[in-house]
């Protein structure tokens, strides 16, 4: 999905993007509720008028059964705010508009990685790999934590992203002595 997002404009991203994370919050909402049956969880999600038909419903629903806990909702909800905004807005929303640039500076956290400096590209990206990172905890571990447990390495990867995206790395070398250097 991440790869698909790159032909995508500002726009789709977000759209796409968020919905990485209500995919799998549907999905995990799916698991705690094994007593029903296929039609019963065909209405329980019926966007028009089941209990968790909506994005927003879905999130508080994982919050109340533990799947997320209340820090990560807000993230969560943040990223709803932005793609609702991004799908009914009249003008074009991009990684440009102050008020994405905004939501990204609170998504980001305490990284002291000043975003306003980021190119537009770098903020696309480190949106995409939050709601990544974010649908992956989610599937992974099924715990009122899950984004938590994985936003001290998120928030080290943002430390880095400037860096990464300024110059190439040379790959890190390993322990290993190179076996052409014997010869």
């Amino acid at each position: 999905m991440v790869e698909a997002l790159k032909g995508e404009s500002d726009r789709g991203a977000i759209i796409l993007a968020s919905t990485m994370i209500d995919d799998r919050l549907r999905w995990a909402i799916e698991q705690k509720l094994t007593t029903l049956n296929s039609d019963e969880m065909a209405r329980f999600f019926r966007h028009d008028a089941g209990i968790a038909g909506a994005f927003s419903e879905r999130i508080v629903l994982a919050q109340a059964l533990g799947i997320i806990d209340r820090k990560t909702r807000k993230h969560i909800d943040l990223v709803r705010e932005m793609r609702n905004a991004s799908a009914h807005a009249a003008n074009q929303l991009s990684f440009a508009s102050p008020e994405i640039v905004a939501a990204l500076n609170y998504l980001k956290g305490n990284s002291s990685a000043p975003i306003e400096e980021w190119t537009v590209a770098m903020r696309r990206d480190v949106f995409v790999l939050l709601c990544a990172t974010i649908a992956s905890s989610i599937s992974n571990s099924m715990s009122a934590s899950a984004f938590e447990a994985i936003r001290p390495i998120f928030e080290s990867m943002l430390e880095r992203v400037p860096t990464w995206l300024e110059k190439p790395q040379p790959p890190q070398s390993r322990d290993r002595p190179d076996p052409s250097s014997d010869k």
